[in-house]
C-alpha cells in the first residue's frame, strides 16, 4: 500500500500577515516614486553625461587658465554654438511654415476652381477650412497656448 503524502498547510501568523501588507504599501510606494521623479532623474542622466562629455575640453582649457575660468569658458562656447545650431534650425522651420501657410490656401482655392474636384472642394470649403488649418497650425505644433508648451516642456 503506496504511503500517502502528507497535507501541507501554509499558516499565515498575523505578523507575517502584516509584514507582507507592509512590504507591498513599500513596494507601490517605491514604484510610485520611481514614476515621479522620471523626469528628474532623466535631467540628471543628462547632465551627467553632458559634464562627461565636456570634461576634456575643460581639462584642455585649464592648462591655460584656472579651472573656474575654463568651466565658465566652455559653458559660454557650448551656449553659443547650441544657440547659433538652433537660430538656424528654428528659423529655417518658421520661413518654410510661413511659406507652407501661404501656399496651402492658395492651392486650395485652385482646385476649388478646378473642373474635376471644383464643386466637392467648394462644398467642403476646402479653401476656408486649408486656411483656418494653417493659421491654427503653430499653435498645434507648440502644444496650445504658450504657457501650456511652456508647461509641458
Amino acid at each position: 500500500m503506496p504511503r500517502s503524502q502528507p497535507i501541507e498547510r501554509l499558516r499565515v501568523s498575523p505578523r507575517s500577515a502584516v509584514i507582507a501588507v507592509a512590504m507591498l504599501g513599500a513596494t507601490v510606494m517605491l514604484l510610485r516614486l520611481v514614476v515621479a521623479s522620471q523626469r528628474v532623474l532623466g535631467w540628471i542622466l543628462t547632465a551627467a553625461v553632458v559634464a562627461g562629455l565636456l570634461h576634456p575640453l575643460v581639462s584642455l582649457f585649464a592648462r591655460k587658465m584656472p579651472r573656474g575660468a575654463a568651466v565658465a569658458a566652455v559653458v559660454l562656447l557650448t551656449a553659443g554654438v547650441g544657440g547659433i545650431v538652433g537660430y538656424g534650425a528654428v528659423g529655417g522651420l518658421v520661413r518654410e511654415t510661413r511659406k507652407l501657410q501661404d501656399a496651402v490656401p492658395r492651392r486650395a482655392a485652385k482646385i476649388e476652381e478646378s473642373r474635376h474636384f471644383g464643386k466637392s472642394a467648394r462644398e467642403f470649403k476646402l479653401e476656408e477650412r486649408s486656411r483656418r488649418f494653417m493659421r491654427e497650425l503653430p499653435a498645434r505644433l507648440r502644444g496650445g497656448t504658450p504657457a501650456e508648451a511652456l508647461r509641458a516642456a
